[in-house]
C-alpha cells in the first residue's frame, strides 16, 4: 500500500485552496450598463441577490454608465437593472415595455425606465399668459400649503401659447408616491380648476392648466379675439374678451387698460388706435 507523506497532503490541501479561490474569483462578475441621459442613481436586481431591488446599487462612472461587481453571481442568473430601489423603477425597451437579461454580458445598454428615480424631482405646469404667480400644494404635506419661499413657483418662460412655472422640491424618498396641485395664490382661494383632479410626477413631463378660480383667462384663439373687436359710432367695442386689454394711441400712449374684462366700449376721436389683447395686436381705424 502507498503511503501518503505528510508533504503529499500538504500539497492535496494546497490544490484544493487553490480551486476553491480561483472558482470563488470566477463566479465574482463585473456588470457594466450605458442608462439614458437623467439617471442619477442606478441598482440592479437577479438571482444572485434573490431579486432584491435594493441590495445592490451600482457605482456611478459618469453620467451614463454604472458599473459593479457581485461575488457567487453566475453567468446563468438572470437579472435587469433599476434606476431606483423598487420596482416602479424597472428597465423597459423603447416602446415602454418592461425587458431584462436571461444571462451575463459584460456591457449593456438600458433603452429607458418605467420611472425616473430621483429625491429632488423638478415639476413644470403651463398656464394661461395671464397668471401671475403659482404655487404648489402636496400630498407629503398633507395638502397644506407650505410658507411663500416653499411653494411659490419660479416664471420659466413666456411664449404666445402661455406661461410656464417651476419648482425643484427636496428630499423626496418615492416620487411615484408624490401628488400635487397648483394654486394661483399662496392658498385655495385660486386653485386649479381645470383639471380639478391632482397631478402624479412623471420624469419630462410639463402639466397644464387651464383655468384657476377667481381668475378669467383667455381661452379663445385669435381669429375669435379679431371678430370681436368692432368699431361702432367712433368707438372701439370689444366683446367677450375674458382678458387683459391695452388701446394705445398712434404716438404709443396707453389710453385705456382694463384687466381680466369682458366687454369695453371707448369713444375716441378720428385716428389711428393699436388694440391689444393679451399677446393679439390689431391696428384700428376710426375714421
Amino acid at each position: 500500500m502507498k503511503t501518503i507523506t505528510k508533504t503529499t497532503r500538504k500539497k492535496v490541501l494546497f490544490t484544493v485552496l487553490s480551486l476553491l479561490f480561483i472558482s470563488f474569483k470566477v463566479s465574482a462578475l463585473t456588470y457594466n450598463v450605458t442608462v439614458p441621459t437623467g439617471t442619477e442613481t442606478c441598482y440592479i436586481a437577479g438571482g444572485f441577490n434573490g431579486w432584491s431591488v435594493s441590495a445592490n446599487p451600482m457605482t456611478k462612472v459618469d453620467d451614463t454608465h454604472f458599473t459593479i461587481e457581485i461575488a457567487g453571481a453566475l453567468a446563468t442568473d438572470g437579472y435587469e437593472y433599476l434606476s431606483g430601489p423598487a420596482w416602479a423603477y424597472e428597465q423597459t425597451d423603447a416602446t415602454g415595455t418592461v425587458t431584462s437579461q436571461a444571462s451575463w454580458s459584460e456591457n449593456d445598454v438600458v433603452i429607458g425606465w418605467k420611472n425616473y428615480y430621483t429625491t429632488t424631482p423638478l415639476i413644470k405646469v403651463h398656464v394661461p399668459s395671464n397668471i401671475t404667480e403659482c404655487y404648489i400644494v402636496t400630498s407629503l404635506d398633507d395638502w397644506t400649503f407650505l410658507p411663500e419661499e416653499q411653494s411659490k413657483m419660479s416664471l420659466l418662460s413666456t411664449d404666445e401659447t402661455g406661461k410656464i412655472f417651476s419648482i425643484t422640491l427636496t428630499g423626496i424618498s418615492d416620487p411615484t408616491a408624490l401628488r400635487y396641485r397648483f394654486s394661483a395664490s399662496l392658498g385655495w382661494t385660486n386653485e386649479q380648476t381645470n383639471p380639478s383632479t391632482e397631478f402624479a410626477w412623471s420624469y419630462g413631463v410639463i402639466n397644464n392648466v387651464y383655468t384657476f378660480a377667481g381668475i378669467i383667462t383667455n381661452a379663445i384663439n385669435n381669429s375669435t379675439i379679431d371678430s370681436n373687436i368692432k368699431i361702432i359710432d367712433k368707438s372701439i367695442v370689444i366683446e367677450n374678451a375674458n382678458s387683459d386689454v391695452e388701446i394705445f394711441n398712434i404716438t404709443g400712449n396707453c389710453i385705456v387698460k382694463e384687466k381680466n374684462i369682458d366687454f369695453i366700449s371707448k369713444h375716441l376721436k378720428s385716428g389711428v388706435y393699436i388694440v391689444k389683447i393679451n399677446d393679439f395686436v390689431k391696428k384700428v381705424i376710426i375714421e
